[in-house]
């Protein structure tokens, strides 16, 4: 009986010490600005836990059926890059606006911006950096 209490306990100090110890998890978002008057706009919200982000964005002033994807870049300015970061593709509802959410398996420091991609043509129309807090 006293061999059992005493690994009890000792779990319960490992588990305990595991907690205090964990990492906190990091939070950013993003501000979706319009690029070239798309009037596209939103904002995201990248919620790191355990080296995955948990990703939800709210889109506004979408063509309504239309396709679109959300990427992401290592710079904080959409820029271009050698690779192409999709994190998914979702279609516009009726009033033009797009609830996205999606895990990606990334840390927070990976991604400097965010930005919406019409699918058929590949235009960028709307664009943010990733914030910290």
């Amino acid at each position: 009986m006293r061999r059992l209490m005493s690994v009890i306990l000792a779990a319960a100090v490992l588990a305990i010490g595991a907690v205090a110890f964990a990492a906190p998890s990091q939070h950013g978002t993003a501000d979706l600005q319009s690029l070239s008057a798309s009037g596209v706009t939103g904002q995201a919200r990248l919620n790191e836990v355990q080296s995955q982000i948990n990703f939800q964005a709210q889109i506004r002033g979408l063509q309504p059926g239309i396709e679109y994807q959300i990427q992401w870049y290592a710079n904080s300015s959409c820029q271009t890059e050698a690779t192409v970061n999709v994190i998914g593709t979702f279609t516009a509802n009726p009033a033009g606006m797009a609830s996205f959410n999606a895990k990606l398996a990334k840390t927070l420091p990976d991604i400097g911006s965010v930005s919406v991609v019409r699918v058929s043509d590949s235009a960028a129309l709307a664009c943010g950096s990733v914030v910290v807090q």
